[in-house]
């Protein structure tokens, strides 16, 4: 199998219209791009498919009452989505890790507490069978205090 075969993001369609070669990346890079934006996009964000996004997002600005409770549910849900909406990757496991930080504002001197969710991704890539593993982290929910 040839090793560039995908488009990498961020797509420019310009070079095709100049008829330049856009720059390609792997199998394995693909997946990780394609996880990216589906982890940071909310339902509804996309209106070619409606139903292409993470359910981090449900919980956005929501009090959470059990974070074991809420975790394991984004995990199930999570491996739902990667079935739905990445058909390369086969029995994915989730796991999902929230945390909070306080950062400060250096202009303001004033703090601010945001959740962290850091996901990781266990799965076998369809085609080889080839073990992928895939990690990010990001922030949701601030709360500001000054």
């Amino acid at each position: 199998m040839t090793k560039s075969l995908y488009l990498r993001l961020p797509f420019n369609p310009e070079l095709l219209i100049k008829g330049k070669q856009h720059p390609l990346c792997s199998q394995s890079e693909s997946i990780a791009q394609n996880l990216q934006l589906l982890m940071t996009t909310y339902y509804g964000e996309c209106k070619f498919d409606e139903s292409f996004g993470s359910p981090v997002w449900d919980a956005d600005f929501e009090n959470i009452a059990s974070i074991n409770v809420w975790r394991n549910k984004t995990a199930k849900a999570l491996e739902e989505v990667l079935k739905a909406k990445e058909k390369r990757l086969s029995a994915p496991i989730v796991t999902v890790n929230l945390s909070q930080e306080e950062l400060r504002n250096e202009l303001t001197s004033s703090f601010m507490i945001k959740r962290k969710i850091e996901i990781i991704i266990s799965a076998k890539i369809e085609a080889t069978n080839d073990l992928f593993e895939f990690n990010t982290e990001f922030y949701f929910s601030p709360i500001s205090f000054d």
